[in-house]
């Protein structure tokens, strides 16, 4: 099934044409893509060199016809035009980079609290470890200390209490 030209042309547009390309005017759009003969040069190189031309004309003007004064001011002003760009670049530049430290950061703040996570997770383990490694110790040296003082204890001896002068 086709669907006519909207002209009323005899020509159909098949259905595998009309999905790849969806505008209804086809015709008309690709007459119109084509630019005139020579607009080209006209409207685009013409106007860069004219303005060009001038522009050159007018400092070659100002150099012959000024004075040593006009000349350092125009030295200047010049220096300061073509300054410009370069802050605005660096300016730019700058912006971009801080945008970019700003959207890593945001990243960094994503990523890192699954990663304190796990690494809390192992600290704990660490130290539960730790703490029943100085039990044991403590139990290797502390008990048969003990032990040994209960036996070396002698029995018939009583208890010595602490008395305190009134």
């Amino acid at each position: 099934m086709g669907i006519p030209f909207p002209s009323g042309g005899q020509d159909k547009i098949s259905d595998s044409e009309r999905i790849a390309n969806p505008c209804y005017n086809i015709v008309t759009m690709a007459e119109k893509k084509k630019s005139p003969r020579g607009s080209e040069f006209w409207q685009i190189i013409f106007p860069a060199l004219l303005a060009a031309v001038l522009i050159l004309a007018l400092g070659i003007w100002f150099g012959i016809t000024g004075s040593a004064g006009n000349i350092s001011r125009f030295a200047q002003i010049s220096t300061v035009l073509l300054a410009i760009p370069v802050y605005a670049a660096s300016l730019l530049f700058g912006l971009l980079v801080l945008v970019g430290l700003i959207y890593l950061a945001g990243k960094l703040i994503r990523a890192i609290p699954p990663v304190t996570e796990r690494l809390g997770n192992i600290l704990d383990r660490i130290q539960d470890s730790a703490e029943r490694g100085t039990r044991s110790l403590a139990r290797l040296v502390i008990w048969p200390a003990a032990i040994l003082a209960i036996f070396q204890r002698k029995s018939d001896q009583p208890v010595e209490e602490i008395k305190l002068n009134d």
